[in-house]
């Protein structure tokens, strides 16, 4: 179940628009419950009630929309990508963007370059 925004916990506000405004921060749950002042295990539980999924799954997520239109529109190396978008290492970048895109994301760009 989502909320809309108006009926959305100001806490679960504030750190969807921290996790999709600054995509290239490596958030952990610590780090996002001290922002709001609740417990992690709260806000985490809080934050599926009103976004429908928890924060990680939010942040990749968007972490892989804005790449698949980079692929798509630019050159970027994928490892120029990844370290934009925050992660760790290329492979852990291919494997979120896989796991949501069912694709790598080289696989990604040649398929819709051949479109």
């Amino acid at each position: 179940m989502t909320t809309e925004p108006a009926d959305m916990h100001p806490a679960v506000q504030t750190v969807k628009l921290h996790l999709e405004q600054e995509l290239h921060q490596r958030w952990t749950l610590r780090q996002l419950s001290d922002r709001v002042g609740l417990a992690p295990t709260y806000l985490a539980e809080l934050f599926a009630k009103h976004v429908g999924k928890p924060p990680r799954r939010l942040l990749n997520e968007r972490r892989t929309e804005r790449p698949q239109q980079l692929l798509k529109d630019s050159g970027l190396a994928v490892t120029a990508l990844s370290g934009a978008l925050g992660y760790s290492s290329s492979q852990h970048f291919a494997r979120v963007f896989r796991h949501f895109t069912s694709s790598t994301p080289t696989a990604f760009r040649s398929s819709d370059a051949s479109r």
